[in-house]
């Protein structure tokens, strides 16, 4: 049955842009818990759950530190250093319960390793190395329990090859290459079967070319330049309201850093500027997803030096959930004291319940339109319920 929010949305082209342009109006830039480690640029940053992660990059040398960022109780915890090698302009991503990172330099050379960490019992395990060129700012996204990888620069210039990693396989697979021109440090986000490729540094500069990847159909779609100056190495992510958000890095040659920030309607095919993120910009940061937030971490400021700053870019669930569509994931009761429902439209989608602390309670599969969990023996307090790029905080009675 066809939800009636969905009916709303059948409506006229002015009245489509009108409505995105007060959407895009739901997020702000929020300040958090500054970063422990020490101040760095070209980290590697990717979240699980309610957590984000930040380890390795250089200032000037490269580190190999491991740090943990919990967004219910905002603070960072250190955890034990990876295994491999110290290394700075590598990339990192998250499929299930396991994060993969790999390539970047070390001091001696450009890396091919690939490895893989399990969030559940904290080990790290030496994975197949990737089969062609190592190299330094290269780009990475996930999507549909695979990997999809490519660009970056070495020794013997740019590159514009597209590769898919299975963690299932352990293995590598060629893809129809990017028909762009080559370049280094561009940046990925992935949602709904797509994989978006926005910025990134050409051997004349910045680039303002934006481009998606069909993961099904393996094929590249030209789509609408980004607005402004062509840029290289900033922040991209979808944060659930059917928008990539892109924005920082820095203009080549002349090396202006800029901290204009814009949001992508995948729907209309159009860029629409943002708040600013905070400051004077940002030159090669982390970023990651918790939930409908992008944050942003560490990088290089104009001044030279590498900051600690950490901000969020917090989404307004409420005025998306107006616009959603029959996928929409609805919970209640709320308070809840027994049984807690989730209903959607949605089939197969993985649930997973955290407390206060962002302990992993359970993950369910809903495969009916309502999933019950059962919340009865649960202490009173906090929680949150996620699935897919919602977050729902539930207070249990």
């Amino acid at each position: 049955m066809t939800n009636p929010l969905f009916m709303k949305l059948k409506i006229t082209t002015s009245a489509l842009v009108l409505l995105s342009f007060q959407l895009f109006a739901q997020v702000a830039w929020q300040k958090m818990a500054i970063f422990p480690g020490a101040g760095r640029d070209h980290a590697i940053g990717f979240s699980h759950g309610t957590k984000g992660y930040v380890m390795t990059g250089e200032s000037p040398t490269p580190y190999k530190d491991f740090w943990e960022y919990n967004s219910v109780t905002n603070a960072w915890t250190q955890l034990p250093s990876y295994p491999g090698a110290a290394r700075s302009y590598g990339i990192g991503e998250v499929i299930n319960d396991k994060a993969y990172i790999g390539f970047g330099h070390s001091t001696s050379a450009y890396l091919t390793d690939w490895w893989e960490y399990d969030f559940i019992n904290s080990t790290w395990t030496k994975k197949a190395n990737f089969p062609s060129a190592g190299r330094d700012h290269p780009a990475c996204a996930s999507m549909n329990g695979k990997i999809y990888f490519g660009f970056g620069d070495n020794s013997s210039g740019n590159y514009k090859d597209w590769w898919q990693y299975d963690p299932t396989t352990d293995t590598w697979t060629a893809k129809t290459q990017y028909p762009g021109l080559a370049m280094h440090h561009p940046v990925a986000a992935a949602y709904n079967g797509l994989v978006y490729i926005s910025e990134g540094h050409l051997p004349s500069g910045g680039s303002k070319k934006f481009y998606s990847y069909n993961t099904a159909t393996n094929s590249w779609t030209t789509l609408a330049d980004m607005p402004g100056l062509g840029v290289v190495a900033g922040a991209t992510f979808y944060i659930g309201d059917n928008k990539i958000y892109s924005g920082c890095g820095i203009t080549e040659p002349a090396g202006a850093f800029h901290n204009e920030f814009y949001g992508y309607d995948i729907a209309l095919n159009t860029w629409t500027a943002i708040a600013n993120y905070p400051g004077t910009g940002v030159f090669g940061p982390v970023f990651f997803v918790i939930g409908n937030d992008g944050y942003v971490a560490t990088g290089m400021e104009s001044s030279g030096g590498e900051t600690k700053d950490f901000y969020r870019l917090h989404l307004n669930t409420t005025a998306v959930e107006e616009a959603a569509n029959s996928n929409l994931l609805h919970v209640y009761p709320n308070p809840v004291s027994n049984t807690l429902v989730l209903e959607s439209e949605q089939q197969n989608a993985s649930v997973q319940l955290y407390n206060s602390t962002g302990m992993l309670i359970g993950t369910y599969v809903k495969n009916e339109k309502e999933l019950r969990i059962d919340m009865s023996s649960l202490p009173s307090g906090l929680y949150l319920v996620r699935s897919n790029n919602f977050v729902h905080k539930i207070i249990k009675k």
